[in-house]
């Protein structure tokens, strides 16, 4: 049927925090090419790679997220393929290990239109989820990626283009976005969920030999902080806008809505001068794993779902989009909605009437959406017809 592969995911974040500072169009910050340029330093690249060498096995598939220049895998570990979906051409063309690329903006369509589903051994992202607005649905379209058994691999540093990062991302600190990472691949369906922290060092040397990894069930003791905030406002961030920045500061600038100091350079561009990783060594690396449940043994007996259930599952992510940013009269008040994004939630509507018509519910009786329907008639047409999908499968016609 036609009904969105997105649809088994659950919501995480709230409307607040998928806000940014800079709400201007991903694809022109983006534009500039910056191949060559590192944005972390040598240490969080080879604690990368080393991971990347200790859970995947060689002649396997790779789907990269927010894919550029550099993948970090390891030079030495023959993969089958690495399909990279980013946000550059010039930087996807200069990433020698990808075997396909795809110009592609998730925060527009988070689809994967291109990877077939259960056609890869493992889904990478690093230092990306920070900046997806729809991080669930992403996190969902991998799930129907990867291969039953299959691994989800989310790394990323201290750093980030705060301009372009969620509100959620930035008003947290290490530890906590561990913890949000690992909920959104939870709420994919993702199981087995590990975490590991590599501390930044100094000592970036080959003779080194690769950091040491240890993954575990729950956040390192370390990074969970109990502390509260600070009263008043908080010390800003170093200048610039890829910065580790402070949480509690990012926070105040959200609530203020005032702009993120820059120093010199414009905050709107990623050719801002000064940003490129010293390889002095000091980035942490913060992973999260997780795995794609294992096809169902034969003895294990699957929960049957609830009609309503079955019924929720036609509800693309495009439209419960509608709870994010219209939220129902008495709710938290709305913010504007673009044209782009009420024609997405009539063509979801529309998938959802072409699966019920499928079913076998008359379109005579399937509620219509006017010309030019607005938000709220979106909503009302889609709970119908919900309704309608849960008492059509309750009957068992």
């Amino acid at each position: 049927m036609g009904a969105d592969v997105l649809t088994g995911a659950r919501t995480v974040l709230s409307r607040e925090e998928r806000a940014r500072l800079d709400e201007s169009d991903d694809g022109a910050f983006y534009e500039a090419p910056r191949a060559g340029v590192h944005n972390t330093d040598a240490h969080f690249r080879r604690a990368l790679a080393a991971l990347y060498a200790r859970l995947l096995t060689p002649r396997s598939s790779v789907l990269e997220l927010c894919a550029s220049w550099d993948s970090c895998l390891p030079h030495d570990l023959p993969l089958a393929s690495v399909v990279g979906y980013g946000m550059n051409q010039a930087e996807l063309d200069a990433n020698h290990r990808l075997t396909a690329r795809v110009v592609h903006d998730l925060n527009q369509r988070p689809q994967l239109e291109a990877v077939a589903s259960a056609s890869v051994d493992a889904v990478v992202c690093a230092n990306g989820l920070q900046y997806l607005t729809h991080p669930e649905w992403v996190a969902a379209e991998a799930l129907r990626a990867v291969k039953p058994g299959g691994l989800a691999v989310i790394t990323f540093s201290p750093h980030c283009w705060a301009a372009k990062a969620t509100s959620g991302w930035l008003a947290r600190d290490a530890g906590q976005r561990l913890a949000l990472v690992g909920r959104i691949l939870d709420a994919a369906g993702f199981v087995d969920i590990q975490y590991a922290w590599v501390p930044g060092t100094s000592d970036t040397s080959a003779g080194s030999g690769p950091p040491p990894i240890s993954l575990s069930s729950t956040v390192p003791e370390q990074l969970l902080s109990s502390a509260a905030p600070a009263a008043g406002k908080p010390a800003p961030p170093a200048a610039g806008p890829f910065s580790s920045g402070s949480a509690d500061y990012v926070s105040y600038v959200l609530r203020s809505s005032g702009p993120l100091p820059t120093g010199s350079g414009d905050a709107g561009a990623r050719s801002t001068p000064g940003l490129a990783a010293q390889d002095a060594g000091g980035d942490d690396l913060y992973a999260v794993v997780a795995r794609r449940r294992p096809q169902q043994d034969s003895y294990d007996t699957p929960a049957v779902p609830t009609p309503s259930e079955v019924a929720a599952s036609f509800t693309a992510p495009a439209l419960r989009e509608i709870e994010v940013l219209q939220p129902p009269a008495g709710a938290a008040s709305a913010v504007a909605v673009s044209e782009a994004t009420l024609e997405r939630w009539r063509i979801a509507y529309g998938a959802m009437v072409h699966d019920a018509q499928a079913l076998g519910i008359p379109a005579s009786v399937i509620p219509a959406l006017p010309p030019g329907a607005s938000a709220a008639d979106i909503r009302g047409a889609r709970d119908t017809l919900q309704g309608m999908l849960a008492s059509y499968l309750s009957a068992g016609l």
